[in-house]
């Protein structure tokens, strides 16, 4: 496993409630989903009259180095998340994800109403975890991956193990181990999700196939 880190609470979240407004704390290392649905530990939208538009799991908040991950289910049918950070508002598209600090809302919009959820990242938090200095070329680490994540990030690094610069595609990799291209996509993020809660350094893109795979070399996970 990757380094251990502190328990710490990273962000506080207010969101509407059958009780009115609630607040939910969010630790380092917790993944939260929020949604209409059951399992949801953020649930809104499901009574006293059921909303619907809202899906069962309508996103994600992961608490990973002291920031908030918020990322949007890829799911058919699923609609993008609206950010509202600040004086900017702007999109999470279905199957994507954004790492952010500070005061911020994510919007989701219901049938006849909109339902908000008011994160505020903690400010001092900035300096909880440490990453090792150790040169990340030699830095090789373990991270328990299932028979299926491997698979998929094997089959992701194909096309540069024979040469080329870039990971497969979302489709190319589902054509290849013949599952669709929402199962393969959302694999891949839960690999670049378990990097982050193990503190593995990774490079500032938005592209998950090339923020995983950069790692997964740099820290000794794929041979080459």
């Amino acid at each position: 496993m990757g380094p251990a880190t502190e328990t710490f609470v990273v962000a506080a979240v207010n969101f509407p409630s059958l009780k009115g407004t609630l607040e939910l704390q969010i630790f380092e290392g917790d993944i939260v989903s929020f949604g209409r649905g059951g399992s949801c530990q953020i649930r809104f939208g499901h009574a006293p009259t059921l909303d619907s538009s809202i899906p069962r799991v309508a996103g994600t908040l992961a608490a990973i180095n002291s920031r908030i991950v918020v990322n949007s289910p890829s799911h058919v049918g699923h609609r993008a998340l609206e950010v509202h950070d600040g004086m900017k508002k702007f999109q999470i598209p279905i199957g994507q994800g954004v790492s952010l600090g500070g005061n911020f809302d994510v919007l989701v919009r219901g049938e006849t109403r909109n339902w908000v959820l008011s994160v505020s990242v903690r400010q001092d938090s900035d300096d909880t975890i440490r990453i090792s200095d150790e040169d990340p070329s030699t830095a090789h680490v373990e991270i328990h991956l299932t028979a299926m994540q491997w698979k998929v990030l094997r089959a992701y690094y194909e096309p540069i193990r024979r040469g080329g610069s870039e990971p497969a595609t979302h489709q190319e990799v589902a054509e290849s181990l013949g599952f669709h291209s929402n199962t393969v996509r959302n694999k891949i993020y839960e690999i670049r999700d378990l990097m982050y809660i193990n503190c593995l350094q990774m490079p500032d893109t938005n592209d998950a196939r090339v923020a995983v795979l950069e790692a997964a070399r740099i820290h000794g996970l794929i041979n080459e």
